[in-house]
């Protein structure tokens, strides 16, 4: 009778590749990457001054030209004071994975890649942030869940790029200024495609007033997130309430960018719309951001006779392929970036932004690059942050397309 493998198993070895660990979870985030990074601002606050209006005193009549006593005639200057916002990540191991995993002998990769994926994660966070509002929603309930079952059907599928395995989530009616709904839910598997989020139990097992239409939240951000690109370039006209302190009702689009439906038009037509828009009020665009989804929809529509491959260099020479698009007249850079949100595109005059932050973002926080030891436990942790905020400088040169 033949040797067989069940009787030499015994003996044989494993084979083991060497190629790196892959970190599936790794993604770009093209416009965290391209904006301009301000890592010393530190301080109590940071106050982006605006002249949003000239001196209004032209007249053919001297008396009314060189009149001191006119009101509400001279020019109009607010600053946005900006405040940072922290966001926390922590990578925790053992004792005795981290001598377990020291050589490439003994593991396929050494324990810090659990600190290298914790400190991405950290910077995917801040990348997402940086297009949504500051109340921190990252999804919200679609129509089709079922809230008797374990799995949440997002309203938007393209969000489920949000969220992953292992995220407790809470609830809210409102997308900030509100409070959350008590209990949390367990993410415990995602399907990028549908847009599904399975979850470790019912959805009311878990949050009992859970709603259709219901926000939702990764833990302890209620509230808590960047002012992102949402914010500063709302969908509809802001009002009074202010922002960082101005009242952006004085002139909705100096101060609060430029808005458009776009809904019944094409894409083409859209990017030229607003590029006319900006345009009439001074601006010069330089980039548009869009989902990837949206990015292969102009491609198509467009053609190769209009729209060529170009590379666009990002923080530490990270190139991210971009279509160049001539639009009013002049070429303007259209970027896929996964954090943006599918039903909108962003027009900006990129240098009137900056990503502000008391050291860089993100960073570990051990000074001393020493890990912190566990009391009670062989365990050691990690911990890292970030103390950041976007500004823009000139809302009134940026807009947002409503897809």
């Amino acid at each position: 009778m033949a040797l067989s493998m069940s009787d030499f198993d015994a003996i044989l070895k494993q084979y083991y590749i060497s190629d790196k660990v892959i970190n599936l979870a790794e993604r770009e985030n093209p416009f965290f990457a391209m904006v301009k990074k301000d890592t010393s601002a530190g301080g109590r606050n940071i106050p982006l001054p605006v002249q949003f209006r000239n001196a209004q005193r032209v007249s053919g009549d001297p008396a009314v030209a060189f009149s001191t006593s006119s009101v509400g005639k001279d020019g109009g200057y607010e600053d946005f004071v900006l405040t940072r916002v922290q966001r926390y990540q922590s990578a925790v191991m053992t004792g005795e994975v981290i001598s377990s995993a020291i050589t490439p002998k003994s593991a396929f990769a050494e324990a810090r890649i659990e600190i290298d994926g914790a400190l991405s994660q950290l910077g995917n966070r801040i990348a997402q942030e940086m297009y949504r509002r500051s109340g921190g929603a990252i999804g919200k309930i679609g129509a089709s869940t079922t809230l008797g079952g374990a799995t949440l059907i997002l309203d938007e599928p393209a969000d489920a790029f949000n969220f992953e395995k292992g995220q407790t989530l809470v609830l809210s009616t409102a997308n900030g200024g509100g409070s959350q709904k008590a209990g949390t839910l367990v993410v415990a598997g995602v399907d990028h495609d549908s847009g599904a989020l399975t979850t470790t139990g019912n959805i009311t097992a878990g949050v009992a007033t859970a709603a259709l239409g219901d926000f939702v939240f990764l833990q302890g951000d209620y509230d808590e997130c960047i002012a992102g690109l949402a914010d500063w370039l709302p969908d509809t006209a802001p009002g009074a309430t202010p922002f960082f302190g101005v009242d952006r009702s004085q002139n909705v689009n100096r101060l609060g960018g430029i808005r458009l439906d776009a809904s019944g038009l094409a894409m083409n037509e859209a990017l030229e719309k607003m590029a006319s828009r900006l345009m009439r009020h001074g601006a010069s665009p330089s980039h548009v951001f869009m989902n990837h989804e949206r990015v292969s929809d102009l491609s198509i529509l467009l053609g190769s006779q209009v729209v060529r491959s170009v590379s666009e260099k990002g923080r530490g020479r990270i190139g991210f392929d971009a279509m160049e698009v001539f639009i009013g007249g002049r070429p303007v850079k259209v970027v896929g970036d996964v954090n943006c949100p599918v039903n909108r595109a962003y027009m900006l005059t990129l240098d009137t932004w900056c990503l502000y932050s008391a050291g860089p973002a993100p960073k570990i926080l051990d000074l001393d690059g020493k890990y912190l030891r566990v009391t009670d436990a062989d365990s050691y942790q990690v911990r890292m942050g970030a103390y950041v905020q976007l500004g823009c400088r000139a809302p009134g040169y940026n807009g947002v397309i409503l897809l």
